[in-house]
């Protein structure tokens, strides 16, 4: 018999009121019709969920800091 784990307390997602404050990042993968996978890391500004990148996983995805969009107080990841 397997044990249950205890429920987890979810915490709702604070929106920041300002740009640069909190940004998102999450791997996508996805397939070709030539069965070919690719990734792609997706950076999302969580203020007003503007895409500040979308970069291939082998790319340096983080080049992006201190470019046209600045860079935020926090990073957080998505689940």
């Amino acid at each position: 018999m397997r044990k249950r784990l205890p429920a987890r307390v979810k915490n709702p997602l604070v929106t920041p009121d300002q740009e640069n404050v909190t940004w998102s990042m999450d791997f996508v993968t996805d397939v070709l019709q030539s069965n070919r996978k690719f990734r792609v890391l997706n950076v999302i500004d969580d203020s007003d969920r503007v895409a500040v990148a979308q970069d291939f996983a082998e790319s340096p995805a983080l080049s992006i800091l201190g470019g046209p969009f600045g860079s935020p107080t926090f990073f957080q990841t998505v689940d």
